[in-house]
């Protein structure tokens, strides 16, 4: 999405922000609410409209404040508040960037069943795998396929020898 940064696209924006003492520009507008574990009833996320959708008010703050998010990346919090759109509090991340973080900072625990495709940071899926097997039996070489699934050579070598993906 492009940014918007129209004057009254920003001025409808700053209008939802309370600056909290903390430092955090608390989101003001609607906001998500958690359907599970301890939060359950809770709210979370700011939510804007523009355009006729409805866009994380974390991301809007991105877009008008610091610039793009490139397709697949999240915006990722420092402060720990999902509430809190302040730029300075805001970083870009994968998916696998993310859950690494709330792990750090003890909002996650590595689970056991985080493997294969259902890992954070898997760019295979099991199908992916049993095509690069299926393709090493056949001849094909390692560093070819490497670059066709966008992995390392030795990420190949892993999953031939079932060091990966077992």
């Amino acid at each position: 999405m492009k940014c918007p940064k129209d004057h009254e696209t920003v001025k409808k924006f700053m209008d939802k922000i309370k600056i909290k003492g903390d430092g955090c520009w608390e989101w003001a507008g609607s906001r998500t609410k958690y359907s599970n574990g301890s939060r359950k009833g809770q709210y979370g996320y700011g939510s804007f409209r523009h355009n006729g959708k409805n866009i994380g008010a974390h991301r809007m703050s991105h877009m008008l404040f610091i610039g793009e998010i490139p397709e697949g990346m999240c915006v990722c919090h420092r402060c720990d508040n999902p509430s809190c759109v302040k730029p300075a509090h805001l970083f870009l991340g994968t998916r696998g960037d993310n859950f690494r973080d709330a792990i750090s900072k003890g909002r996650a625990k590595k689970l056991p069943w985080m493997f294969g495709e259902t890992h954070a940071s898997a760019k295979l899926t099991q199908f992916d795998v049993d095509m690069i097997r299926l393709a090493l039996n056949s001849g094909v070489p390692g560093v070819k396929l490497a670059k066709k699934y966008k992995v390392t050579p030795s990420q190949i070598c892993a999953i031939k020898n079932r060091r990966s993906w077992k």
